[in-house]
């Protein structure tokens, strides 16, 4: 084909009568072509147009859509729309990945997105250089179905009912977005990770309504005013553990009220203040308490109400504890590991010890005990540690303890007493002195 300029400089050096027919024929070259041009340019334009208006359309639809249910929930959606933001970056992937998806599903894994991008490698007080990424996160973020990437539990409806991210280096602090999993979630484990989190921002779990396991023990939570209140909300918990972290302040009573179905609750190693309330003595279905290594200042009046039948471990050492031993520890009689020590108290061994037959180890140090140790604790035949020093105790450690301790098999077995104030009954009785 010829191009232009050779059809224009032909009709330039066309003569004789037949000049004017190829000058229409020029014409008509030339129109053709600008027509073909013109369309080449304008074909992909009127496709491309619609597409990119179709696909901001789309886009606008599912940000209102995840808005919209994020504000329903009470939970600040604002940062959808920031790419520097996890909600903007958890959005944005998910927009980019949700084809044919349904609505529940696009929520289920924009919650999970959000919870990537607010833990990972996030800036805080005690991560504030380089913060770390997580240990470990085999397919997420990928094609691959939720409920196939690293510690996310599934329901056999392809919901999610937990998350365990134990040891992950996990910092930051949990979104909000969470929320979204409300419906089904049961579980959340995050054990020894790097979260920093305040009390106001445990407001996600307000209505967590199904949640049964919190287990944050090693973190760095961060209260004056005790367990986070929120907290009290999640009715079906079982498992509480905050251990190790860095809660203050006093607990508050009210919030226990509502959680009459818990087993565990494990706050050891914090700054908590105060006394234990007579409301956990009421939490019939308690398994374990640990309270050791904490501020607070205490008795022992909790559990008196009978009410803690189930109670397996006691353990409060290392706070002040005042007053005595009570006689209701005698209606324990599934506890297997009694340990208050390191404390202030005062009077004698309570006699009603030895009807707890159950009973494994008991260790009552470092308090100002008083008196004889109780033939009663003979009946104890599964007793494997008694520890009893630094008291003021006196008089003779019963053949019958030293027979039962030492025949046990268990390495870590130990009967101890002040043996210039107790005597033991016969040589080798007494593990240490």
């Amino acid at each position: 084909m010829m191009s232009p300029e050779e059809i224009m400089s032909q009709a330039s050096s066309s003569h004789g009568p037949n000049g004017g027919m190829s000058r229409r024929k020029r014409y008509i070259w030339i129109g053709g072509i600008v027509v073909v041009l013109l369309l080449i340019i304008i074909i992909p334009i009127a496709v491309v147009v619609p597409k990119k208006n179709a696909e901001a359309a789309e886009k606008d639809e599912m940000l209102a859509m995840i808005s919209s249910t994020l504000e329903r929930e009470g939970v600040d959606s604002s940062g959808l729309g920031n790419s520097n933001h996890h909600q903007g970056k958890a959005f944005n992937w998910i927009f980019e990945s949700s084809d044919g998806m349904e609505r529940s599903q696009i929520l289920q894994r924009y919650a999970l997105a959000a919870f990537y991008y607010a833990t990972n490698g996030v800036e805080t007080k005690y991560t504030p250089v380089n913060p770390p990424a997580w240990v470990s996160s085999v397919n997420w973020l990928s094609d691959q179905h939720e409920c196939e990437w690293q510690g996310v539990q599934c329901s056999s409806r392809m919901k999610v009912n937990g998350i365990s991210m134990e040891k992950n280096q996990l910092t930051g602090a949990i979104p909000g977005d969470l929320v979204l999993l409300r419906d089904h979630l049961e579980t959340l484990d995050f054990t020894s990770n790097l979260l920093y989190m305040l009390a106001p921002q445990f407001s996600v779990l307000e209505k967590m309504e199904k949640l049964e396991t919190i287990l944050m023990n090693d973190n760095y939570i961060s209260t004056t005013d005790g367990i986070p209140s929120s907290i009290g909300s999640c009715s079906a918990l079982t498992k509480l553990r905050l251990s190790y972290n860095l809660i203050g302040g006093s607990l508050d009573a009210q919030m226990f009220r509502g959680l009459s179905k818990l087993t565990h609750l494990e706050v050891e190693s914090n700054f908590l203040t105060g006394n234990i309330p007579n409301a956990i003595g009421n939490l019939e279905n308690l398994v374990y308490l640990y309270m050791r290594r904490n501020s607070m200042k205490f008795n022992l009046n909790f559990v008196k109400t009978g009410k803690l039948k189930n109670l397996f471990a006691l353990w409060l050492d290392a706070n002040t504890i005042t007053g005595t031993l009570p006689t209701q520890l005698g209606e324990l009689t599934e506890l297997a590991s009694l340990s208050i020590t390191n404390g202030t108290l005062t009077g004698t061994i309570p006699t009603e010890l030895g009807s707890i037959t159950s009973l494994r180890r008991l260790w009552l140090y470092g308090n100002n005990l008083f008196g004889t140790i109780p033939t009663e604790l003979t009946k104890l035949t599964d007793l494997e540690v008694l520890e009893l020093q630094r008291n003021r105790l006196t008089g003779i450690m019963p053949q019958q303890i030293c027979s039962t301790v030492n025949g046990k098999v268990y390495d870590h077995k130990s009967l101890t007493v002040d043996c210039k104030n107790v005597t033991c009954a016969s040589p080798g009785c007494c593990t240490h002195c």
